[in-house]
């Protein structure tokens, strides 16, 4: 599936993997660090009659989720452009450090998902054409696009048999910076420790997608049904990346 803009931990290349693994059956989908949705969007793809429940604490990323939910993209373009008009450097640097949604569209779609990055030899993009994105907006439509811890989004769901939860929290070891200062103490480890607890005592179906390392294979000896190869698109480095289910 298309999608609209770039975003840091984008699985849009990764789905066909990802679909091998799902659990037999489910009825509700849930993505509680949802990011651009590119998983839970690849899987609806393929299941289109599931309900899905996607979250993220990233006020600005729900707003723009929304708005390419509702808006016709002619529309949003021109507000873009309008933002654009006599742009600066200065001036870009202020508005992708906290950006608003107008904003999180402009440097994720032209610039990368770097804050800061100024395209200043970068072509502008035909932001009209990069947001024609009809089945994404469909995936939308028919999500429940909720502002919303994910662990806490998780919990709702533990006693639920029927329900699939795919996991794609930050990864340890890897550059955070991206999260545009929301998170700038993020204790993985912990994170991950919470998240292994939750998938051997809840009732739910989980899978969790994360890079590989030693803590990784340790923390999740048993767990892990798949590797595959991975390449980051803005550093070009290799790694390897797992798919761990509680099913």
């Amino acid at each position: 599936m298309k999608l609209p803009f770039g975003y840091v931990g984008c699985k849009q290349d990764e789905v066909q993997e990802v679909l091998k693994y799902l659990p037999s059956s489910f009825n509700t989908l849930v993505d509680p660090f949802c990011g651009s949705c590119s998983l839970s969007a690849g899987i609806w793809e393929k299941y289109p009659n599931t309900s899905v429940v996607v979250g993220d604490t990233y006020e600005t990323l729900i707003e723009v989720l929304g708005v390419i939910r509702y808006e016709d993209p002619d529309h949003i373009s021109a507000i873009i452009e309008g933002e654009l008009v006599d742009i600066t450097k200065e001036r870009w640097v202020s508005s992708v450090k906290k950006p608003n949604w107008i904003w999180f569209l402009i440097s994720n779609i032209w610039a990368g998902i770097r804050p800061g990055m100024f395209p200043a030899n970068k072509k502008k993009p035909n932001f009209a054409e990069k947001l024609n994105t009809p089945e994404y907006k469909r995936f939308l439509q028919a999500c429940s696009i909720e502002l919303f811890d994910g662990l806490e989004m998780m919990e709702r769901y533990r006693d639920d048999p029927d329900a699939f939860l795919v996991l794609d929290p930050p990864y340890i070891g890897s550059d955070n910076t991206a999260y545009l200062g929301r998170d700038k103490k993020l204790k993985l480890d912990e994170l991950y420790e919470t998240i292994k607890v939750f998938m051997l005592s809840c009732k739910c179906k989980v899978m969790l997608i994360i890079n590989h390392s030693i803590f990784v294979r340790y923390m999740f000896a048993g767990m892990i049904k798949h590797k595959y190869p991975k390449r980051y698109k803005m550093s070009g480095s290799r790694v390897e990346h797992c798919i761990i289910t509680n099913y």
